[in-house]
């Protein structure tokens, strides 16, 4: 049986637990006006760190003659903490996956022009991320951050946006690898860019 002492103690350290887990949620990185404002982007009711608008009368990705998915830029206030490397590593993996998601059209419709940016990545310290003690603060998790839009035709209308965050989880092995996050993010986003059109 516990004394009296070590109950509150247990308590204590119970709150103090609760406190520093209930702080560490996730939040959305701001949007860098790389999808245009006038674009009133919602939250998602199957994620809260997305961001999403469509047309009112969106065609199936089929439609269009061709999809187009431009090179991948970084907004010049991104917030950006890894090596020029990395961050073509990431500009790369997300045209990629976005061309693999939307596939190639096929369609009699206009040629549907879709452009990314970056505007958030830090990678995972995987040497913060072995033992369960030092994840309590997410000291060593990384995060990443994007905005996609989609025009009907080059200069045409925007048919589809997005903005969107993907934090480390926790029970992952992402969290193990310096870019696990940011990738995983890559083909999040880009499947959910491509279910806005269903």
């Amino acid at each position: 049986m516990l004394s009296a002492s070590h109950r509150g103690r247990l308590a204590l350290v119970s709150v103090v637990v609760a406190v520093v887990l209930g702080g560490c949620g996730s939040k959305m990185v701001p949007r860098m006006g790389f999808v245009p404002t006038e674009i009133r982007l919602r939250t998602s009711t199957q994620d809260k760190l997305t961001r999403t608008w469509t047309a009112n009368s969106i065609a199936p990705l089929n439609s269009y003659s061709e999809i187009r998915v431009e090179p991948v830029a970084v907004v010049a206030t991104a917030d950006i903490d890894c090596s020029s490397e990395q961050l073509e590593q990431v500009r790369n993996t997300l045209r990629q996956d976005l061309t693999n998601y939307l596939g190639t059209g096929g369609g009699s419709g206009p040629v549907l022009v879709v452009r990314a940016a970056i505007t958030a990545v830090k990678p995972n310290n995987p040497l913060l991320n072995v033992a369960p003690q030092t994840q309590m603060l997410k000291t060593g998790y990384g995060y990443g951050a994007v905005e996609i839009y989609a025009a009907a035709g080059e200069g045409g209308p925007i048919v589809a946006a997005m903005a969107s965050t993907v934090d480390t989880e926790r029970f992952s092995a992402e969290k193990l690898d310096t870019l696990g996050t940011v990738d995983r993010g890559c083909e999040q986003w880009s499947q959910a860019f491509a279910n806005l059109f269903n």
